[in-house]
């Protein structure tokens, strides 16, 4: 078994080395949140993540791994200094909540809540395919991949 310490340094839990070095991790439900470098440095910090749509729209916005890539171009395509964050959803101290709530057809995971940094168990950085367009993961978790993904979502 190998030791998990989340992107800000904090142990979360036991994954085996093989786990570990395929970059996923099994049986954990994950989303996530696309955030700039300097905005998850400073949560770090206090421990916590608060973004503004908290105070605006009273959650914080997640998407799912097949989501993000869509996401990030549709509202930061000219955005250079961001990173997705993967959190462990079972961890968190509120509940997902899916969501169509803009009328896309489509639910989004909310969560009503800060973020605890210790929910998130890795961070990734937004890939451009040729076209400049932002590219998100790969099924696999292979080398080269932005991070492990897993396909099934359950919900919470």
């Amino acid at each position: 078994m190998a030791a998990h310490v989340d992107p800000c340094g904090e142990f979360t839990h036991q994954v085996s080395s093989a786990t570990a070095r395929a970059g996923i991790i099994v049986g954990v439900f994950t989303i996530f949140h696309i955030i700039s470098e300097p905005e998850w440095r400073a949560a770090c910090e206090v421990g916590r993540y608060a973004p503004e749509s908290l105070a605006t729209d009273g959650f914080v916005h997640f998407s799912h791994a097949e989501q993000v890539a869509a996401t990030a171009n549709h509202l930061y395509a000219d955005r250079r200094d961001l990173i997705v964050l993967e959190v462990d959803a079972a961890t968190l101290d509120e509940d997902v909540v899916e969501e169509d709530l803009y009328g896309m057809g489509e639910d989004f995971p909310h969560v009503y809540a800060a973020i605890p940094t210790r929910c998130v168990i890795a961070e990734h950085r937004l890939q451009r395919d040729d076209s400049g367009a932002f590219v998100f993961g790969s099924p696999t978790g292979s080398s080269g991949s932005s991070g492990p993904i897993s396909p099934d979502r359950p919900r919470r």
